[in-house]
């Protein structure tokens, strides 16, 4: 296993259901209040603050050709606009939880390259089974 730190972070919440994760309260609501599902029902997403010991796992930053699709509906049927290229940043890091690597957008806005997430950034790894949380160094 590898090594590990205590760290404290948020969990963002909608209805007890986990969404996120982060390294600051303010980090947490700023997730929330961009998340779609925020306008519908603001009541339901609390913010929980923990402490606890996660993996450290270290990435580097990559860059690599992407190609963002959108849709867009005309007259109630779906269309496909055509794809834009566009450089993609993103973390590859090895996760200590699943042995697999990890390749995660740097942006939230990967296109626009808006919302860069900090260094360190805390990820899950879904794959792990659980709420499996590294905390990601590059």
């Amino acid at each position: 296993m590898s090594e590990n730190r205590e760290v404290e972070y948020f969990r963002a919440l909608r209805h007890g259901r986990l969404y996120y994760v982060t390294l600051s309260e303010a980090d947490a609501w700023r997730e929330i209040k961009h998340d779609d599902e925020y306008e519908e029902d603001p009541g339901a997403w609390t913010v929980e603050r923990h402490k606890e010991l996660v993996a450290i796992a270290c990435g580097r930053r990559v860059e690599c050709s992407g190609k963002m699709v959108s849709f867009e509906e005309v007259n109630g049927e779906l269309h496909e606009s055509p794809a834009v290229p566009y450089a993609a940043v993103k973390i590859l890091w090895t996760c200590p939880w699943c042995d697999d690597e990890h390749l995660t957008s740097l942006f939230d806005d990967p296109v626009n390259q808006i919302g860069e997430h900090s260094n360190p950034s805390l990820w899950m790894c879904e794959r792990g089974g659980g709420e499996r949380l590294v905390l990601v160094e590059w």
